[in-house]
Parts: C-alpha cells; structure tokens; sequence
C-alpha cells in the first residue's frame, strides 16, 4: 500500500467512526428527552394524588399518556364491585 492509500484508508476509518459516534449521540440525546418527559409527567402525575377519587388522577393520565408521550391509544379500565 502507499502513503496515499494508507490515508485514505485511515480517514475513511475514521469518518466511520464519527458518523457512529454521532448516532449514538443523537440517541442518547432522543433518550434524554423521553426521559425528562417521563419525570415531567410523572411529577405533575404526584401533585394530583391528594383528589378525592382516582377518576380526575386517571383521565389525567390518559390525557399525559397520548398528548406529552404521544401514545397512540390510551385508557383505564374500571372494575366495578357492584353488580349492574
């Protein structure tokens, strides 16, 4: 091989490399941003534990899960103890 070879060949390694590395960035960076929407979710989730029924906490949760994680479809299903 020749000098001009070898260093085509190291720089195209290396231009390999950097697009991996840019990537795996740009994933972590996607990662990062589900994350935090998750805490931020999941924290105004918290502030409303102290309602009197579970119904506000879950239409919320619904409303959280298809419009800040962009789910598709959400619902809470109910059991109901009572005979109807």
């Amino acid at each position: 091989m020749t000098a001009n070879s070898e260093a085509l060949a190291m720089l195209q390694a290396k231009a390999m490399l950097l697009l991996r590395r840019e990537r795996e960035v740009h994933e972590l960076r996607n990662e990062r941003s589900r994350i935090l929407i998750w805490s931020k979710v999941l924290h105004e989730l918290s502030l409303g534990l102290h309602a009197a029924t579970p119904q506000p906490l879950l239409e919320k949760w619904v409303d959280a899960l298809v419009t800040d994680l962009t789910f598709q479809v959400a619902a809470v299903y109910a059991l109901s103890l009572i005979p109807i």
